[in-house]
């Protein structure tokens, strides 16, 4: 039996696909995104330690998500970097609490 390839998509395709269904489920959504500066660099603006902050936080009641969305073609595509890891970290050891 073969396996189901799955569609080739962007991140961002991705990102609005999970920002549409949110918000038609009820969640209340946010996303961070870079921009492009005048010197041709992408950034996000952001102050504090926000490197690696997740682009993504989902709300709805008493229920709150950090995600840091990833889409490749390949498993080693969609791995956070290693801010995104402490800060994900970081978060889910508050919901420990």
């Amino acid at each position: 039996m073969k396996k189901a390839k799955l569609p080739k998509i962007s991140e961002k395709e991705f990102q609005a696909q999970v920002l549409q269904f949110a918000k038609l489920h009820g969640w209340r959504t946010a996303h961070f995104r870079p921009a492009m500066t005048a010197k041709g660099r992408w950034v996000t603006a952001i102050q504090g330690e926000g490197k690696g902050f997740p682009d993504t936080v989902l709300v709805r009641g008493y229920r709150l998500i950090f995600a840091e969305l990833k889409a490749g073609r390949v498993p080693s595509e969609c791995v956070p970097t290693v801010e995104q890891q402490a800060w994900l970290f970081s978060l889910g050891k508050v919901a420990e609490t």
